[in-house]
């Protein structure tokens, strides 16, 4: 007798739910020369575990001719866990070989996948809104044995597995009895349309290896677009109605219904009840490239600017709030025939005394927010002031009430203090309006008869600021014949005054030719002397003078004057003329690199470190003047800095350049700093400082032990 596979047959692992195993085949072969009789049980299963397994096939020949064979075949079936042995047993009348033993083993485990949480169903998710949350499946092993998970564990498969994503896996593995393994699943679609995939978990759970969890959810696209706004109402009057309607349109541009949640379409912020919805075409949903509109009005009950908003509440996920801005100004135009109008009266009425001579609206001196008025009263001469002393006289333009009575510093017989008022913006700073008054025929101390004389008063004080003096002075020169305020000349913030003197004609002039000067109205000092291109005997250049607040862009005001009665060439005898000047130009500093410049470190025995250049530029439209120690080292450490170069350029005529360069050479180690400082005539920005900066080291090698002498050596 022969037995194939002689054994031992080992069947491994065997799930005790999963059935029997595969089969083996056991082959019997007679290779005598005698029949071989199987006797007894012929070929049975014996031994302690005999019962977990099967003898699932026997071809049954008895007896086998020589040569013949004769085949059984084996499963293993357990009905507990745990190793398990017995023995396949053939009996038969081979008289050396009477029993043959096969012996078989094999393990009954028992491991058993238990998935919860799916199917997983995302729902809707909008295309920008990134992944939905995260949804839990959780694996556990119900079984005894250690259960193993296998090839790819936990994978997405399926139509659309990229519009999914494992997002987090606990990774156990294998899972002991009673243990699990949860795996989150989040939904991140990239089109829209219904996505479908599913969760695929492997194992050697004998009885279910794959078990698959079903995914889904649908890619949306909710956008919405609101076009019309901002709705911007401009003016209207409180006692007017609501304005003409201005329309907002939302449009649905997205790829499935967009849904009006809340309050849909509301007037909210400052002032919403001063705004109406007047039509509303009310659609909720909007589907696919529909659209909604709304109809807005203005209808203010008070005056001033009103703001709101139209907001509007949408299941768009992205944009669920949007908020049109409104904005109109409430005014109220109304007519009024005034009966009795408001009258201004001088505090010192006398014969003559001509109040009212001129007069002027001055900005607000008395800090209610509403312009007043000054009034010139030319020949008053109350309180034994010299006769035709001239008074002036600052009304509140709301009240009628005086505020300020201006009296000349230098009081005269026939001064006319007065003769000429204007207000002008604030000369000091302290954010009230201020006053001009001219004495056109004042000539006190050595001036000569009648060169005249104006003055700066404060309006918020009534304190006198500057005295202006022609700077050419004569006889009958009546400088103070105009005046004007004006806002800004020279770009330093304040209000600048102009003054005419319509009979001066100094030098070469002829004969009442004119002059008119502006003046600083912050200092006080002289800016510029405007002269008439076409000087002739009494063309008065000087009589008018006024301004335009910026005729070029520049942000300053430029000077008008006028001359009555030149008539250059072929004009008319007394034709006249109007002047009209540019602004002051100024000078800008500018400096580049502007700081900080830092050097690094240096070697205190290094020397110098490479040149740093800086350049300055005037950017304004006059020169620039360096002043003082014009560009210069100052600070702790400025003597660990050199000015190696220096082109000297002063003044800087407009957009020229003057360039420095610098080194850092310190002599002590550590941190240096110091300033480059720029000084010049711009004035706000007269210092100009750009920091320095460097570090003083001190790196010394030395070698020892050479030179090294090492003689003959054999190659």
């Amino acid at each position: 007798v022969e037995v194939d596979p002689p054994g031992p047959l080992a069947f491994g692992d065997q799930n005790i739910n999963g059935g029997a195993s595969a089969a083996i085949a056991v082959t019997v072969t007679n290779i005598g020369v005698a029949d071989l009789a199987f006797t007894g049980a012929e070929i049975a299963l014996t031994g302690a575990d005999a019962g977990e397994f099967v003898l699932s096939a026997d071809s049954g020949e008895n007896p086998l001719t020589p040569n013949a064979t004769r085949t059984v075949q084996v499963a293993f079936d357990p009905s507990s866990v745990g190793l398990k042995s017995a023995t396949l047993t053939i009996t038969s009348n081979d008289a050396d070989d009477a029993i043959v033993e096969v012996a078989l083993s094999g393990t009954g485990v028992d491991r058993q996948i238990d998935v919860t949480g799916g199917p997983l169903a995302f729902g809707n998710q909008d295309l920008d809104d990134g992944p939905t949350a995260g949804l839990q499946v959780t694996i556990t092993n119900t079984g005894v044995s250690d259960l193993s998970f296998t090839g790819s564990q936990v994978a997405l498969t399926g139509i659309h597995p990229s519009q999914f994503s494992i997002s987090a896996d606990s990774g156990e593995n294998p899972l002991t009895s009673g243990a699990t393994r949860t795996v989150t699943v989040v939904f991140n679609p990239s089109s829209v349309g219904l996505k479908s995939a599913t969760l695929t978990i492997t194992s050697d759970d004998g009885i279910a290896p794959t078990v698959e969890v079903a995914l889904s959810g649908t890619g949306i696209d909710q956008e919405i677009d609101v076009t019309g706004g901002p709705l911007a109402f401009g003016n209207q009057d409180v006692d007017g109605g609501p304005t003409a309607g201005m329309q907002v349109t939302i449009t649905n541009t997205g790829t499935v219904d967009l849904s009006f949640t809340g309050s849909e379409v509301a007037l909210t912020g400052l002032h919403p009840g001063e705004f109406a919805i007047t039509a509303d075409s009310g659609e909720n949903p909007l589907i696919s490239g529909a659209t909604r509109t709304i109809t807005v009005v203005f209808n203010p009950n008070s005056v001033g600017f009103k703001s709101a908003n139209l907001t509007i509440t949408s299941d768009d996920t992205d944009e669920a709030t949007l908020n049109v801005s409104l904005s109109g100004t409430g005014i109220d135009q109304e007519i009024d025939v005034i009966i009795d109008p408001l009258g201004l009266d001088s505090p010192n009425e006398e014969v003559d005394g001509e109040f009212g001579w001129h007069l002027s609206g001055v900005p607000d001196v008395n800090g209610d927010g509403c312009g007043d008025v000054v009034v010139g009263a030319r020949s008053e001469d109350p309180a034994g002031s010299p006769t035709n002393t001239g008074r002036v006289y600052v009304y509140d333009g709301v009240t009628g009430a005086l505020v300020h009575t201006l009296a000349s510093p230098n009081e005269e017989p026939g001064g006319q203090f007065g003769n000429r008022v204007s207000g002008v913006s604030d000369v000091n700073g302290d954010g009230r309006g201020d006053v001009v008054v001219a004495a056109y025929f004042e000539d006190p101390g050595a001036s000569p008869s009648d060169a005249g004389r104006a003055y700066i008063f404060d309006g918020s004080t009534g304190a006198l600021l500057h005295t202006l003096v022609s700077p050419n002075e004569e006889s009958g020169g009546l400088f103070g014949n105009a005046v004007s305020g004006h806002s800004d000349f020279n770009g330093d913030g304040c209000g600048d005054v102009v003054v005419g003197a319509r009979s001066e004609d100094p030098g070469t002039s002829p004969s009442n030719a004119g002059r008119a000067y502006i003046y600083d109205g912050s200092t006080g000092a002289l800016l510029r002397t405007l002269i008439s291109t076409n000087e002739e005997s009494g063309g008065q250049f000087g009589v008018s003078v006024s301004e335009v607040p910026d005729a070029d862009g520049d942000g300053l005001a430029e000077p008008l004057v006028g001359a009555w009665h030149e008539d250059p060439g072929a004009s008319p005898d007394g034709a006249g003329r109007v002047y009209f000047f540019s602004s002051i130009p100024s000078p800008e500093v500018g400096v580049d690199p502007p700081g900080p410049l830092a050097f690094g470190d240096q070697n205190i025995d290094g020397g110098p470190t490479a040149a740093i250049t800086v350049t300055v530029t005037n950017f304004g439209a006059a020169d620039l003047t360096f002043t003082g120690a014009e560009v210069a080292l100052t600070g702790a450490d400025a003597s660990e800095f050199v000015l190696t170069a220096d082109s000297g350029e002063n003044p800087l005529t407009p957009n020229a350049t003057r360039t420095v360069q610098l080194v850092f050479d310190p002599s002590t180690v550590g941190l240096k700093s110091a300033t480059l400082t720029v000084t010049s005539n711009d004035a706000d920005n007269a210092i100009v400082e750009v920091a320095l900066s460097g570090t003083g080291v001190d790196r010394e090698i030395d070698v020892t032990g050479g030179p090294l002498a090492f003689g003959n050596q054999d190659l």
